[in-house]
């Protein structure tokens, strides 16, 4: 039996800060809230179940019993437990995607963030014909919406898709994660972290706390989410279960080296003067999202969302170590 309820939210972020701050290339803050009927959340469509994030929300929601069908595209396969529905569709083509949502409570978009461009747009028109009750984009990374942020155009998408929901009216919620500590710190040197040559390069002195999540932390995020959805509409969020510093990351890689790397420290502003002197657009935003995370409070928040959504604290050491090990044993 479904309960219903009807809520007023106003264009809020979890932390009470208004989104006209927070997004400001929106014009929000005259806009009226919208009105949302809240059901209870059952059946959730998942698309990018097949990626590093997309998996493990799938897993949670999955191993929480919600009734879970997965989308994928054209010509892509997934590899799902045989009573989940596998529904292939193009994400781009409005009408099949409102005819694959109809009867969803929720779509929860887990592509990657470059193919998400545009096709969101899509996305959200498809779930306000199909009746979705929420829309959740892929938009689980570092905070591109706080005031240092919102620096690197690679948070643009997100500024953008928040602010079509919002004109649109369709419920939607922006989870920001932190950095994905078991890809970010292990399987890409860009971070500042060499597994294969064991070497690093560590912007401050490595003391500056990150909120960052671990892949299983995400899932339970959005599973929690979906249960009690209703402070959370219409807001950018953001949770974390996992708090490090770089030096925490470096002592656990070399733990599971079994050897010292060799280690390189450099100011953090080096980052935004790589940024200045950076002609293309990948080499400008790549230091400016790292600025993002290794600047003084730049990725650091505290646990209110966390605990309200029951999320316990994580090993950043055994996520590390057991990426390390899953890497190292593929070279």
């Amino acid at each position: 039996m479904s309960i219903e309820r009807t809520f007023i939210f106003s264009p809020r972020r979890a932390d009470g800060l208004p989104c006209s701050k927070i997004l400001p290339d929106e014009s929000f803050q005259h806009q009226p809230p919208i009105k949302v009927t809240i059901m209870s959340y059952n059946k959730v469509a998942i698309a990018g179940a097949g990626g590093n994030v997309g998996s493990a929300i799938f897993k949670q929601l999955y191993a929480d019993k919600y009734a879970v069908t997965v989308f994928t595209r054209p010509g892509m396969q997934s590899q799902i437990p045989s009573d989940v529905p596998l529904v292939t569709v193009d994400y781009n083509d409005v009408e099949a995607l409102t005819d694959a949502l109809r009867g969803q409570d929720v779509f929860i978009s887990a592509i990657n963030v470059q193919r998400a461009m545009g096709s969101e747009n899509v996305m959200i028109d498809a779930c306000l014909r199909a009746g979705v009750k929420l829309f959740i984009p892929s938009a689980f990374s570092v905070d591109f919406f706080s005031e240092i942020g919102q620096k690197c155009a690679f948070g643009l998408p997100q500024h953008k898709i928040a602010g079509y929901a919002r004109e649109r009216g369709q419920p939607f919620i922006i989870m920001t994660t932190g950095p994905w500590v078991e890809l970010c710190f292990v399987q890409h040197a860009m971070w500042g972290f060499d597994v294969k040559n064991r070497k690093a390069t560590i912007y401050g002195d490595g003391t500056t706390e990150i909120s960052g999540s671990s892949f299983e932390g995400v899932g339970q995020a959005v599973s929690a989410m979906l249960r009690r959805p209703e402070p959370y509409i219409n807001q950018i969020v953001q949770v974390s279960n996992i708090t490090f510093t770089p030096n925490q990351i470096l002592a656990a890689l070399e733990k599971q080296a079994g050897v010292k790397y060799d280690v390189q420290y450099k100011p953090v502003d080096d980052l935004l003067k790589q940024s200045e002197k950076a002609t293309d657009f990948p080499s400008k935003h790549y230091p400016l999202m790292l600025y993002t995370v290794y600047a003084p409070g730049g990725c650091r928040w505290d646990r209110t969302n966390s605990d309200a959504l029951g999320l316990k604290e994580g090993s950043l050491e055994a996520a590390i170590i057991k990426a390390a090990d899953e890497l190292t044993s593929r070279q």
